[in-house]
This record gives structure tokens, C-alpha cells and sequence, in this order.
């Protein structure tokens, strides 16, 4: 699972808004004038926002803001997350390796910060499939 910094520098666009099929339609159709001006990319963007927020909001540093998946994981959704990699659990479903996916958890549990993106993908994808109607 990527960070926001490091899609950042990337330049990968990647938050949900921007994502939109619709949103992306749209921009694909406004004339360059309102997309650079300037020099200043983003304009209609950046235009827009000027009236939501204020002076000092826009001119802020830009904070890297990281989702708090070592603690999620390691607390509210610790039972859940122990429950969808349980050795039995993993063998009944016999997709992953149960005894490399214990050790992992086991790591994780003693440094939360340890493998927290990998049992991240697969708390998602177990939430996925189980709720698939296969």
C-alpha cells in the first residue's frame, strides 16, 4: 500500500476526488488558458479554491498526512485482523501460507510498524473476498 508522500513524489494523483471517470471527462475538455496561466499550473484548480479558504490556509507548508494502519491494526481491528490470518482460518482458505502469515503477524504484534503495509493488503483484500459472492 503506497503512502501519499510517496505518490507525491511520484506525482501520482492518487486522492479519490481525482479519481472521478466524470471529473477527468470534464478536465480533459477546459481549454489549456484555464489549466496553466502564467506559468501557474493548476489554475482553475487553485483559482477555485480562493474562494473556500482562507489566505493563510492556501499559503501554508504542505503536511504529509499518514493513516494510521499500525494502530488500527494493532488495536480496533486486531481481533478482526487475527481472526482473517489464523492458521486455521488461512487453511480453509488455501490462498496464502499459514505459517509465513502467523510470523508475520506475530512480528507485527511485538513492532506495529513492522510489515503494517503487507498485513494492510491483506486485511483488504480477506474483507474483499469474503465479500464476494462466489
Amino acid at each position: 500500500v503506497p503512502s501519499h508522500d510517496m505518490n507525491m513524489r511520484a506525482s501520482i494523483e492518487y486522492r479519490t476526488p481525482f479519481l472521478s471517470k466524470y471529473l477527468w471527462e470534464f478536465s480533459q475538455k477546459l481549454p489549456d488558458t484555464l489549466l496553466i496561466q502564467k506559468g501557474n499550473t493548476k489554475y482553475i484548480l487553485k483559482r477555485y479554491h480562493t474562494t473556500l479558504f482562507t489566505e493563510s490556509f492556501r499559503q501554508a507548508k504542505r503536511q504529509c498526512f499518514e493513516v494510521p494502519i499500525a494502530i488500527w491494526l494493532s488495536t480496533s481491528l486486531k481481533k478482526e485482523l487475527l481472526r482473517l490470518t489464523s492458521i486455521d482460518f488461512l487453511r480453509k482458505q488455501d490462498l496464502f501460507e499459514p505459517l509465513k502469515m502467523h510470523k508475520q503477524v506475530h512480528c507485527f504484534l511485538q513492532k506495529p510498524q513492522r510489515y503494517k503495509f503487507q498485513l494492510w493488503s491483506i486485511y483488504c483484500f480477506q474483507k474483499w473476498y469474503l465479500s464476494k459472492d462466489y
